[in-house]
């Protein structure tokens, strides 16, 4: 019963964000009574810490799997972590992470940092096994470095969608990796470049 509540709580947490959903909503939506969700649960905010603590191990152990997948090369590890950390976040509603951001200002245990934390723990450590394997030459620190791919995920993210243009955002995403990428790779990293992220686009002919 409580995972199902976790998950009836998260559909309308990011469809509506955090402030805009009461618990009776909750309970209406599942079927059950607002005391079973309180036997659970003492408040809404516990509820929706513990969605976003869930979220944040999901989104954790998936990023982990890709970083010690063998089989992938390093450019194309950073783009699929890069990619599922924006679907993870950017496919959401953006009323949901305003809300991270409103009801847990000034908390350093907050949603929001915790989700930071770990992506960034997961880029540092794929930026680490790069430099090991000479495939990238870093002038700065990793950990500089992985907060500039970390912020081109929230850049993209937090960026208001243009009607006018016909550039996705995922395609900004992978446009941004790639310059950067170009800045950091060694000869051998260059060379290891097949199918990956910085192939180029080819432009239609006209």
């Amino acid at each position: 019963m409580r995972n199902r509540i976790i998950q009836g709580a998260a559909e309308l947490f990011t469809r509506f964000g955090y402030a805009k959903v009461r618990m009776e909503e909750i309970a209406e939506r599942l079927g059950i009574s607002k005391k079973t969700i309180y036997n659970h649960f003492t408040s809404k905010e516990t509820l929706f810490n513990s969605l976003i603590e869930i979220m944040v191990e999901r989104i954790t152990s998936e990023m982990d799997m890709i970083t010690n997948d063998l089989s992938l090369p390093f450019q194309e590890k950073l783009n699929r972590i890069l990619e599922h950390a924006y679907h993870e976040i950017g496919m959401k509603d953006s009323a949901f992470f305003k809300d991270l951001n409103r009801y847990h200002e000034g908390l350093e245990s907050r949603p929001i940092v915790l989700l930071r934390e770990s992506t960034l723990e997961v880029i540092t450590r794929l930026i680490k096994q790069a430099e090991e394997e000479e495939i990238i030459a870093v002038s700065i620190p990793r950990h500089r470095l992985a907060l500039v791919f970390q912020n081109i995920v929230e850049g993209v993210t937090t960026q208001k969608h243009r009607e006018e243009t016909s550039v996705s955002r995922v395609q900004v995403l992978k446009d941004s990796i790639k310059v950067t990428l170009e800045g950091v790779l060694t000869p051998r990293g260059r060379d290891l470049l097949t199918d990956s992220v910085l192939k180029p686009v080819m432009e239609p002919e006209e």
